[in-house]
């Protein structure tokens, strides 16, 4: 996960973290763009902008190596669900 802040003087400054392990829910990624964030803190000017993009995902076919403990989430639509709540705020 990468965390961008741009300031209102257009410098950007980006912080990034990796994990070993797959995320799969909302509240684990919220808890890691948070950290990112708390890492950063206390930013030294006015903030205009922030940003959060992930990268190195796992495709629907590369999960089934990992442990299933008989949840079933269908990936594309946690996909969608995570995606909303971290771009437009809302919950599923």
């Amino acid at each position: 996960m990468t965390l961008k802040v741009k300031f209102a003087d257009f410098e950007i400054i980006t912080r990034s973290r990796s994990v070993s392990t797959a995320i799969a829910n909302r509240e684990d990624l919220a808890q890691l763009a948070i950290g990112l964030l708390e890492d950063a803190m206390p930013l030294p000017k006015a903030v205009r902008l922030l940003g959060v993009s992930l990268s190195s995902l796992q495709s629907e076919s590369d999960t089934d190596s990992q442990l299933d403990f008989g949840v079933r989430i269908e990936p594309a639509q946690h996909f969608q669900d995570i995606r909303n709540s971290l771009v437009f705020g809302c919950a599923p």
